[in-house]
């Protein structure tokens, strides 16, 4: 993950919020039209790990 003080991080936290967002709506639309997405149900579970910035109850804990 990437550390908290890198100065991209607030850039991809932003990123991985849109395309979670975008992520939930394209699947919404898909099971209002009973249209299956696996794809984008694979790419919103990892969308966030991928950019580097998973969500904090996801992170694994550090070592001290």
């Amino acid at each position: 993950p990437m550390e908290p003080a890198d100065p991209l991080r607030p850039l991809l936290e932003h990123t991985r919020g849109l395309g979670e967002k975008d992520l939930s709506l394209a699947l919404a639309l898909g099971e209002v039209v009973s249209v299956d997405l696996p794809l984008a149900q694979l790419a919103l579970q990892r969308l966030a790990a991928g950019l580097g910035v998973p969500h904090p109850d996801t992170e694994p804990a550090k070592e001290t």
